[in-house]
């Protein structure tokens, strides 16, 4: 297990938090805020939406569920990171990813902060 506990994180967006791997700072663990956690989601959903399965309102899994995909497609490997899996962590359960960084400070840019996306998933 990965201790995240007294780390600080370095990335939020509206439902997770990433961190640098403790152990290796080429990868990223992204875990879901407490108040954002699937059975939560899924709870304040729309009745309609409560008709899905939990995993449908997990982020990391729709997030692997896309990894998976994007394997199968060689030639978009290029363009995202590298997905190792999800780890156990003392804050829950974590998406593994590879850190890309420009240089010092500088976080590479995301896919959502882009103007082209080629395909929506």
């Amino acid at each position: 297990m990965i201790k995240l506990n007294d780390k600080k994180w370095f990335a939020q967006g509206a439902n997770r938090v990433c961190y640098v791997h403790p152990d290796e700072p080429n990868k990223v663990l992204k875990i879901i805020k407490p108040w954002k956690r699937a059975d939560v989601k899924k709870r304040q959903a729309p009745w309609y939406k409560k008709l899905r399965s939990s995993t449908c309102f997990d982020d990391n899994l729709q997030e692997l569920k896309a990894f998976t995909w994007l394997e199968k497609k060689k030639s978009y490997l290029l363009h995202f990171p590298r997905c190792f899996g999800m780890v156990e962590t003392d804050l829950g359960k974590a998406l593994c990813v590879e850190y890309i960084y420009m240089g010092i400070h500088f976080t590479a840019v995301t896919t959502t902060s882009c103007d082209f996306f080629p395909f929506s998933l």
